[in-house]
């Protein structure tokens, strides 16, 4: 059992590979900054109810093959960049989970990838977390530039403030990787996502992998400049039962290149959010309540 007058960096550099560190609650403050990641390794708080307040980002290396982080609170202070990042070149990299986590004050991405090299990731999955203020100083929200990602997976999950003037999630045409029959596909499922500080040049979905599926649904948006794409090397979305609230780009046809929800089972009803300013999401909206739209947490 880890506690917060424990090293945390020093915790996990001797714990072995594939090891579980269970964090009791409490404000870790004897490291701060970047823990550099080099075996699979799980780290989980003790309490989903009282997690622990950890002020780290992590940066994986090769040997961190699989990671799960779960149950924790990442506070990037307002001064660390990446809450995870891929750190080195490898084409071994297995499923990072992110789970029942909140995240907050990074002043660049969620999770990114941009070293140069052959790198291929199985999955990544965002579930149960409220993730806040990500700033996306140069970079974007969710961001692999170089890297081949099977799957990215966000699910019944908060993300508010993120994605400042830039695009929400970004999987580029990574060379030597796409085009070679890699597939990378990206779902969307029961979110609630309120990115008021992105411009209308600013993309939900900028995918440019060469063969890319993605599927968005139950998920309601609070973006009112944001696009969903304007790649044509992005696949048409599926998209189903979602809520466009004062977000019209995501719902109505503009230029010819720009991808948006004509599925006809969306809706663009008023959430009536309890106090979206203080980060409380409750939907008092009886038609969203009924049809399940939305981050789970926030539908009582």
């Amino acid at each position: 059992m880890v506690k917060e007058t424990d090293d945390l960096n020093a915790v996990i550099a001797a714990a072995d590979p594939k090891a579980t560190l269970v964090l009791m609650p409490g404000d870790y403050k004897v490291f701060k900054g970047e823990i550099i990641l080099t075996k699979p390794i799980t780290i989980r708080g003790l309490r989903a109810g009282d997690k622990p307040k950890l002020h780290v980002k992590f940066s994986l290396n090769s040997g961190a093959t699989g990671v799960s982080l779960i149950d924790l609170d990442l506070n990037g202070d307002g001064t660390l960049s990446d809450a995870v990042k891929y750190n080195e070149v490898s084409v071994g990299f297995e499923a990072l989970l992110i789970s029942g986590c909140t995240i907050h004050d990074f002043t660049k991405a969620l999770v990114s990838q941009s070293l140069t090299g052959s790198t291929k990731i199985t999955s990544v999955t965002i579930e149960n977390s409220v993730v806040t203020n990500v700033l996306t100083n140069q970079g974007d929200f969710i961001d692999f530039r170089t890297a081949h990602l099977g799957s990215l997976t966000l699910k019944n999950s908060t993300f508010s403030n993120c994605a400042t003037s830039r695009d929400f999630i970004r999987i580029d045409n990574a060379p030597g990787l796409t085009g070679t029959g890699l597939v990378t596909s990206v779902v969307i499922d029961g979110c609630t996502i309120s990115n008021k500080a992105m411009t209308a040049s600013n993309r939900i979905l900028y995918l440019r992998f060469a063969t890319n599926s993605s599927t968005v649904r139950n998920t309601i948006f609070d973006t009112p400049l944001a696009m969903y794409t304007n790649q044509s090397g992005t696949t048409a979305p599926t998209f189903l039962n979602n809520n466009y609230f004062s977000s019209p780009a995501l719902h109505t046809a503009g230029a010819a290149a720009v991808k948006y929800d004509a599925s006809g089972s969306y809706t663009t009803l008023d959430p009536q959010f309890t106090n979206a300013a203080a980060g409380d999401f409750t939907i008092k909206n009886q038609t969203l309540i009924d049809k399940q739209v939305g981050d789970p947490r926030w539908i009582k």
